[in-house]
């Protein structure tokens, strides 16, 4: 009697199907010729061969190596070739453009703080200039400008060219009071010379 009980539910809850169910039922479903063709079970899809020797990969990696090496120079270098070989910008978008553009940023002013921290005004005077220069090539970093590194830099360079030119002030004023002075003791020094010679 409970067997027949548990027939009668299970009849009852035949509206849901068990997993297996659908399983076997998906499995042995038969395809259609023209199922066949849609599916893309006929014919493989042609490969598709991707050239990563371009003119725009090229710049882009010449551009990333200069970025990696902290190079400005190699940076717009890059760019010229790019330009020199008739291509319009650089294959980059505003926001990869932005991106190099802080890194070269970042790139001057370290160089600016290596070149402060050994205090050589000659080495501080040269990289001065050639930030300069660097704010008015591709990819215009002005930022570098900006930064306190650079402003630093300016003032260490004035500091010493206004250093040397009280220095030279004052070897001249120096110059003139030596000649002064002498000049002036120079006739008691001579009267002196001449008693002494005579008595």
């Amino acid at each position: 009697m409970a067997n027949t009980r548990a027939e009668q539910d299970a009849k009852m809850s035949s509206l849901f199907h068990s997993q297996d169910s659908f399983k076997e039922q998906h499995c042995a479903r038969t395809l259609s010729s023209s199922a066949l063709g849609r599916a893309g079970v006929g014919m493989l899809p042609a490969p598709i061969i991707i050239d990563h020797d371009t003119a725009d990969v090229a710049v882009v990696k010449a551009i990333n190596d200069a970025l990696q090496a902290g190079s400005l120079s190699k940076l717009h270098q890059a760019w010229a070739e790019w330009i020199s070989a008739g291509n319009a910008d650089v294959p980059l978008n505003n926001r990869d453009l932005n991106k190099v553009q802080q890194r070269a940023v970042r790139i001057g002013v370290w160089h600016l703080r290596e070149a402060m921290s050994s205090r050589d005004v000659a080495r501080v005077r040269e990289l001065v200039q050639a930030v300069d220069v660097a704010v008015a090539r591709w990819p215009c970093p002005l930022g570098i400008k900006a930064s306190l590194e650079y402003q630093s830099a300016r003032q260490l360079l004035s500091d010493a060219d206004a250093l040397e030119e009280k220095s030279d002030a004052t070897r001249d004023a120096g110059l003139v009071v030596e000649e002064t002075f002498s000049l002036s003791l120079g006739a008691p020094l001579r009267r002196r010379s001449q008693e002494s010679q005579v008595a």
